[in-house]
């Protein structure tokens, strides 16, 4: 992926991201981290669609992110299980395409 530059363009690029992160949390996560983990992206959503200055909204939307990662267990934890060992590992690797492009609309700086 080919990270905007402009702030409203990683705005609205990195929206659908965190819902989709959200989602899969949401019906995937192991029952004791869900709901946290589903929150804070929920947060992450949220700031994400207010109408506040651009570059403000990614700096807390990027605060709100790394909190994913705080703590013990965290959201580098998250993984996807399926039946066989392919198709686990497609899913995964999903989650870490869009945990990582998430990561880079929210932190990238002009100018990188």
């Amino acid at each position: 992926m080919t990270t905007p530059l402009e702030p409203r363009e990683r705005i609205a690029v990195a929206v659908p991201i965190a819902i989709e992160l959200r989602e899969l949390v949401l019906r995937e996560a192991e029952r004791g981290f869900r709901m946290a983990w589903y929150d804070r992206l929920r947060q992450v959503v949220d700031i994400l669609e207010t109408d506040d200055d651009p570059a403000e909204v990614l700096k807390y939307a990027g605060l709100a992110f790394d909190q994913l990662y705080s703590g013990g267990r965290n959201f580098g934890d998250f993984i996807i299980v399926r039946p066989d060992a392919e198709r686990t590992a497609a899913e995964n690797k999903r989650v870490r395409r869009l945990t990582g492009e998430l990561r880079e609309l929210l932190h990238r700086r002009p100018g990188e």
